[in-house]
This record gives structure tokens, sequence and C-alpha cells, in this order.
């Protein structure tokens, strides 16, 4: 994503009906294509292929336990007082596979308030690049794109669809409830293979943003914390 024909191609595919990806590609740079964007193009309209940008790195990182409850109590306040205000919205996106979204909760800029849990959640994310091998560079330059609850349940909010998150550079997802039940599972996409990614209440997964994801149909109720840089 640092060559800026195959970065505007991401950009346009966000906001154009999926049946128009080779007609997004045309607008966007017509027969001027970067060998990055032709080969990235190539990728995701092949018919059938959960297929993503290709990484000679690990595809996700998941720390175990790794919020403590205090801090999982303290996002979960921050949710709610958000969502008494207003600030949330039922969203959708992402390729059709049955389900219907997720109710997003938006924590910014209430938890710019609480700098020592950004701090210590970048340190993990800036951790787990290293760890992974994704060669993101001058990683302490990153700021905060997004802060969001995510809540899943029957309905309108029942899990999203293989997407990707333009403009960021790293995403963060930390299990705040869960259920006794093995629906609802992340699942990240890399090299044209699918990782599922269990987690419990404290876990946490990171992985490149630009590497296609989704959570399938939920059943039961789940929220998670999501950030990204």
């Amino acid at each position: 994503l640092l060559d800026p024909g195959c970065r505007s191609l991401v950009v346009a595919l966000t906001v154009t009906d999926s049946c128009s990806r080779e007609l997004t590609r045309e607008r966007v740079c017509g027969s001027n294509c970067s060998s990055a964007t032709l080969a990235f193009a190539a990728c995701i309209e092949a018919d059938g292929e959960p297929c993503t940008y290709a990484t000679t790195g690990k595809p996700v990182v998941v720390h175990r336990a790794a919020i403590r409850d205090p801090d999982l109590t303290l996002l979960e306040s921050l949710a709610h007082a958000e969502a008494m205000a207003g600030n949330w919205v039922n969203r959708s996106f992402g390729a059709e596979d049955g389900t219907t979204g997720h109710i997003v909760t938006w924590l910014t800029p209430a938890i710019y308030n609480h700098p020592e849990i950004l701090q210590r959640l970048k340190w993990l994310a800036h951790t787990s690049a290293v760890t992974a091998g994704w060669g993101v560079q001058d990683f302490d330059a990153l700021t905060v794109r997004c802060a969001e609850v995510l809540e899943y349940r029957s309905g309108s909010a029942t899990g999203l669809g293989w997407h990707w998150d333009a403009g960021s550079t790293v995403t963060m997802v930390a299990m705040l409830h869960t259920s006794n039940t093995s629906d609802g599972l992340l699942q990240v996409s890399t090299n044209c293979t699918v990782d599922d990614v269990p987690l419990e209440r404290g876990d946490v997964a990171v992985y490149r943003s630009r590497h296609r994801h989704r959570v399938t149909t939920v059943t039961q109720p789940r929220s998670v914390f999501v950030l990204e840089w």
C-alpha cells in the first residue's frame, strides 16, 4: 500500500459496489496502473477466492488475556456513555455472505482522556508488528485513526463480510464480551488462506489493516473493542 495507485484503488473500492471492481480500477488509473495496482486488482478480482495482498509475515498475532479486567470495564463504560449520547450507528459493509453488519459506538474523542491505555495498546501493536515481520516503518509516528466498540447480536448486527480497513496500517481487536458458542469468529485472509482467530474476554488480535477479514454469523451477543492506527 505504499504504492499511490494501489492505495487509491483500495480507497475507491471501499465506496464502490463490489460488482464494479474492474470499472473502479479503470476509473482510478486506466491504462496507467502501476504493476502493484495490477497485481492487487488481479488478486481480488479472482472469482471465488478470498484473496488479499500477499505477505511473508505472520497473518495475525494473538495475545491471550492481554487487557486487564479494570481496563475492559473502563472501555465498556466509555462505550455505554457514548451510546447514551447518541454516538452510535448500525453499519454494514464487506462482501455479501448472509451477515447483516454490526452496531458501532465511537470512542473518540473520549478515549483520548485515557492516554495510559492508548500507550499500552500501541506498545502491544508495535510489538506485534515487529514479531510478525510486517515491516511497518516509523510505527511511533502512527496516530489513532479510529477507536470503536462493535456489538454483534441478532437482527441487523449478525456479522460482517470480507473487507479491509482502508486508510489504516495496523488493526487491533480486543474481545470484551463473548458467548459459549463457537460462531461469530474473526477470520483473517492472507495469501489466499483463511485463518480462524478465536478470542476470549481480554484476548487481543493484531493484524495488518490491508489484510481482508470478517466476522462470521453471530447467534449470541458479543462485543469487541477495535483500535486502528
